[in-house]
């Protein structure tokens, strides 16, 4: 508990300087006194002392306009995790089947995570993998087929699971999605000790997706306190199903395809892609950020210039939301952040999805794949993570401007990102991979803004722009 005194005691400092520093400085777009510019170096230190400790988007609320002073727009120290592995076939599993999609709950009610597997091996197969080990120290028993009384008959198809309480009666349900964007709703009418699943009712709660798989991963993204469904695919693209229903009674509308700025990974329907999501806070903010499971095609030269080969891999990105726990921004992708490796050569198809495994406070990953192999990341913990700071400056021109602004790098522009007084992210704009870009600021507000851009190299530079 002292540990913790010393960076309460700085926030009440931090909250009482940033508000004298409002009173001496009106402006919100410069400082105009020497007295103004005391009361800024010492919010600037504090700032810098309490990003590791404090959540981005609490250090925002305290600091409001002055955030755009400090180019506080986004994370610019979040607590990032980092991973430990992968291990293979960790916990005594091994799947000898084909296409082994997992899912993590704790299914009997013991206290500890139990594995749900649904796997293709001539028929698909739903099959429970009891943990037998303990809370902190996982030990997973052979699968038992069929379990529950979920079965699938003879039927001959991929299919994807996820264990969600969608009835808030306290036991856990399962939901499995399938070909031709199939959702199958399995009611616990058991207890949370010994579950016993009803027949499945397709397409409930208004649940009706047009893709070609339908891969569902529940998670609140509108902090309204119900569940919503975010959706993947088989060729890349997301469709978020909102609740508007309650916890007991979930009503899901019509999906939105792509949301809170996310773009599809692979853009030709021709390739394949399989968005396969999953959602932990990653970076310690208070919101949900994605990661993707999918898998790359890259063309290995043949020797002496000659015809190559195709390998496909699997690879996790990340997506960080840079919104809030109810108003979500997904940045572009990064691929294997945190200490991910490639996941497995020849393995095109992986399953992510996350738990504590070891109990220890914190999000691990395990990860099915094509072969029915299983892949586990631990998460050892949070570290500071910085964004670098380009050393170069942008030329941005007219500024101010009512209409187009030019924006001039040093480096190629990956992502432009526009905030405003307050920090909060209201335009998100992938870059050309060119050192110059024109963007509109027709549809702004009249005010101040704080542009950000990521260049191909991950340097992060920012500039005060004005719309008139």
């Amino acid at each position: 508990m002292k540990q913790n005194v010393p960076f309460a005691k700085k926030r009440r400092q931090l909250q009482y300087l940033v508000k004298q520093f409002k009173q001496a400085n009106p402006d919100t777009a410069q400082i105009t006194s020497s007295k103004a510019a005391l009361f800024f170096t010492k919010i600037k230190r504090l700032v810098s002392e309490l990003s590791c400790k404090i959540p981005s988007f609490q250090l925002k609320s305290i600091l409001g306009s002055t955030a755009l002073l400090i180019g506080l727009t986004a994370s610019t120290n979040a607590a990032a995790q980092s991973f430990q592995g992968p291990t293979l076939n960790p916990f005594g599993l091994n799947s000898a089947a084909y296409l082994a999609a997992p899912a993590l709950a704790d299914l009997d009610g013991d206290g500890d995570i139990d594995l749900l597997t649904i796997e293709y091996d001539d028929y698909t197969t739903a099959k429970f993998y009891e943990n037998t080990g303990g809370s902190s120290v996982a030990n997973f028993s052979p699968p038992v087929a069929s379990p529950f009384g979920v079965s699938f008959g003879e039927a001959a198809y991929i299919a994807f699971p996820t264990l969600v309480d969608l009835d808030d009666d306290g036991d856990f349900d399962l939901l499995v999605g399938g070909y031709y964007g199939s959702l199958n709703y399995f009611e616990n009418t058991g207890s949370p000790t010994a579950p016993s699943f009803a027949p499945p009712s397709q397409n409930p709660f208004g649940l009706v997706s047009t893709y070609y798989f339908a891969i569902p991963t529940p998670v609140d993204l509108d902090g309204d306190g119900d569940l919503d469904l975010m959706v993947g695919d088989y060729y890349g693209a997301m469709q978020y199903f909102e609740n508007t229903g309650s916890p007991t009674s979930p009503n899901f509308v019509a999906p939105v395809e792509n949301p809170f700025g996310f773009e599809l990974l692979v853009a030709d329907e021709e390739e394949e892609g399989i968005a396969y999501p999953a959602f932990a806070d990653l970076d310690n903010d208070g919101d949900m950020d994605l990661t993707m499971g999918y898998y790359n095609n890259v063309e290995v030269s043949g020797s002496g210039g000659g015809v190559g080969t195709i390998v496909s891999y699997g690879i996790l990105q990340y997506y960080e939301n840079v919104g809030g726990p109810s108003n979500p921004q997904f940045t572009e992708g990064i691929n294997s952040p945190f200490g991910w490796e490639q996941a497995i050569d020849g393995d095109e198809y992986i399953f992510p999805t996350y738990s504590d495994l070891d109990n220890d406070g914190d999000m691990d990953i395990l990860i099915g794949s094509t072969y029915g192999d299983f892949l586990y990341y631990e998460n050892t913990g949070t570290s500071a993570v910085e964004e670098t700071i380009a050393d170069y400056e942008l030329t941005v021109s007219p500024n101010p401007t009512n209409e187009l602004l030019q924006i001039e790098s040093q480096s190629p522009i990956q992502q432009i990102r526009i905030y405003d007084t307050s920090g909060k992210l209201i335009a998100s704009i992938k870059g050309q991979n060119s050192m110059q870009q024109a963007i509109s600021l027709s549809k702004f507000n009249t005010g101040f803004y704080m542009l950000k851009i990521r260049d191909v190299a991950g340097k992060i530079a920012t500039h005060k722009i004005q719309k008139y």
